[in-house]
């Protein structure tokens, strides 16, 4: 239920936020400052502080993250091998915590430079955190949830056609993931006129992808 609460909590001030998104005064910018820093504190905390929770906790804890550290041959890719050497060091080297902590920054501060700049209603795109479960994910499977974060962020490039922008910010969420370099694939839909029976067939390659090609 703490996640229940905590976005209902952080959804309460990013509606607040929504109300004051056009006005300008300089109160209104210092309530809207403060509501995006108290929406975006909890939602980062609960991530930050957590101990043993997610079914990628313990394999970061026990494989991953020393072997990363080690320099040992481990699936970790180049940006969280940097952030995970950091944070051990900010922890004197007796702890993981500091880089848990700095992962779950990267995820929570790239989503909310994405509301800001690209959602129309902060408030239900927090909500929609929990909902859609992508708040659960960020905290299982951290570094497929730091390149989407991104991802996320840089969509504005894709949008407003600055096509190398956009290429630049996918390579580096595949530094993070090396699965982000999919959505280089997005930028074909900018040249693609989708209608309805495209978009059917689309979703019916896909489900026949997730359930036969996995493997690839």
């Amino acid at each position: 239920m703490i996640y229940i609460y905590t976005i209902l909590f952080s959804s309460f001030f990013a509606w607040l936020y929504d109300l004051l998104r056009n006005k300008d005064g300089f109160i209104e910018r210092i309530i809207k400052r403060s509501a995006l820093i108290i929406s975006f504190l909890p939602l980062y905390v609960i991530g930050a502080i957590r101990f043993n929770v997610g079914t990628d906790y313990l394999r970061y804890t026990w494989y991953q993250i020393p072997f990363a550290i080690a320099g040992k041959e481990v699936k970790f890719e180049f940006f969280p091998t940097q952030i995970a050497r950091f944070g051990y060091w900010l922890g004197g080297g007796a702890t993981y915590q500091y880089i848990f902590a700095l992962f779950h920054f990267i995820i929570i501060f790239f989503l909310f430079l994405a509301f800001v700049k690209q959602s129309q209603s902060m408030a239900l795109s927090v909500l929609l955190l929990m909902f859609t479960t992508f708040y659960p994910f960020s905290l299982n499977v951290m570094r497929q949830a730091m390149a989407t974060a991104i991802f996320l962020w840089g969509l504005q490039f894709l949008q407003e056609k600055k096509y190398i922008k956009y290429v630049i910010c996918i390579l580096v969420c595949s530094l993070f993931h090396t699965i982000a370099i999919l959505y280089l694939g997005l930028i074909l839909f900018d040249f693609i006129k989708l209608n309805r029976k495209k978009v059917l067939l689309l979703v019916g390659f896909l489900s026949l992808f997730t359930l036969f090609g996995r493997g690839l």
